[in-house]
């Protein structure tokens, strides 16, 4: 199904767009919202609102279908649910990516969300600027590009807001080589052809700056693997997993606005 919804329409019936229109304004108030976790999938078909078939509605009405499935799961801000290392009031998120996953030029997607009293507050699922060369290139591209600069804005409102952070904010990413580069302002032989500008998340980490530090985790914990590759039936267990008590409200959403 993914393959033909990633073809837009030439000659859309404009019945068939509007209704696809509607369904997909409904998704996108949800997703920003309440509902995190269909952010990527409803991503995928938003992308051909004019241009919008048969086969775009059974996906988005696929997702629909998952809904009223979420209705019973709680959405709670708890300080007191904090596990460590994470003290409440501080900031920690993940940034994950995949590799050449969108058709037919060949993007990656990316995606993070960030975690504060064990809620989620600001997550995105998006794609990468440029087309990568490897898994590595991906997930530095996420970390820089996304990740590290929500972090840091994230960092200073909270602090505006008088949750004083103590602490660089945390990071965690499941590929221990883009881990690596981001923690090095230099590139390798192998690695040279990431552009400099992704450096910027070496650059947060320097003790001189220090608000950012970037850490390795399981890919089995990875909160962010659904904002970057993932369809409706993996992602409906994760909700009813122990990860459930992070999502609350805000393809991007916030509980605050810029």
């Amino acid at each position: 199904m993914l393959d033909k919804i990633l073809k837009p329409i030439e000659n859309p019936d404009p019945v068939l767009n509007k209704q696809f229109q509607e369904i997909i304004g409904q998704l996108l108030y949800c997703q920003q919202q309440t509902v995190p976790e269909i952010s990527w999938s409803v991503s995928i078909p938003a992308r051909f609102t004019t241009k919008a078939g048969a086969p775009h509605i059974a996906f988005a009405k696929k997702v629909l279908r998952y809904l009223p499935g979420r209705t019973s799961i709680p959405l709670r801000w708890c300080a007191r649910s904090c596990q460590q290392p994470h003290l409440p009031g501080h900031i920690y998120g993940y940034a994950d990516a995949s590799f050449a996953n969108i058709k037919p030029d060949r993007l990656s997607s990316m995606g993070y969300v960030f975690i504060i009293n064990n809620v989620a507050v600001s997550w995105r699922s998006t794609r990468t600027p440029l087309v990568t060369l490897s898994v590595a290139e991906s997930e530095v591209i996420s970390l820089s590009a996304a990740a590290t600069q929500e972090a840091v804005y994230l960092w200073k409102l909270a602090n505006e807001l008088g949750f004083t952070q103590t602490s660089p904010t945390t990071l965690y990413e499941d590929c221990t080589a883009a881990v690596a580069l981001s923690k090095e302002n230099r590139f390798r032989n192998r690695s040279k052809r990431i552009a400099l500008r992704w450096s910027f998340v070496s650059e947060r980490q320097h003790p001189s700056v220090g608000d950012i530090q970037v850490l390795s985790v399981s890919r089995k914990i990875m909160l962010a693997d659904i904002f970057a590759c993932r369809l409706l039936h993996p992602f409906s267990g994760f909700v009813a997993g122990p990860h459930l008590s992070h999502y609350s409200s805000g393809s991007e959403g916030r509980l605050t606005s810029r």
